[in-house]
C-alpha cells in the first residue's frame, strides 16, 4: 500500500492520501495499532530505518512519533504491538516485552510483576 485510503460513510466512496506512506509496503513486517490518538504504524521507513507514524485523519498524512533510541527490531510473524490505554503505553512483543511512553523511549519490562515502570 503506497496510499492510505479513507471511506467516507455518507457518500458511501473511498479516497486516497495526497501523498505515499513515509513507510515501505511490507505484509509481514509492518505493525498498525489503534489508538485514542489514531492509527499507529510500526513498520520501516522507506530509507531503511524502523520508525513510527501516528495517522492525522484531518490531514490524512502520517505523522512520525519522536522516538528517543533506537527500535527494535522486527521478525515477519513473530511481532506485534497493542495500546495501553490505561497507561498510554504502546507495547510490543516479539520475545523481549518494550514499552514506549508517553516519553517516546523504548523501555525493556522485566517479568510480569518484576519491576514496575515509572514514568
Amino acid at each position: 500500500m503506497s496510499n492510505a485510503y479513507f471511506f467516507d460513510p455518507e457518500t458511501g466512496k473511498w479516497s486516497r492520501s495526497p501523498g505515499k506512506n513515509p513507510y515501505r509496503p511490507n505484509f509481514y513486517v509492518v505493525t498498525v495499532c489503534s489508538t485514542p490518538d489514531g492509527a499507529v504504524v510500526w513498520a520501516d521507513q522507506r530509507s531503511g530505518a524502523a520508525g513510527l507514524w501516528r495517522l492525522d485523519a484531518k490531514s490524512r498524512t502520517w505523522k512520525p512519533l519522536p522516538l528517543r533510541g533506537e527500535l527494535p527490531a522486527k521478525s515477519a510473524d513473530r511481532h506485534g504491538m497493542v495500546h495501553d490505554s490505561k497507561r498510554g503505553w504502546l507495547l510490543r512483543h516479539p520475545s523481549s516485552p518494550m514499552v514506549v511512553m508517553r516519553t517516546c523511549k523504548w523501555t525493556r519490562l522485566g517479568r510480569f510483576g518484576e519491576r514496575r515502570i515509572v514514568e
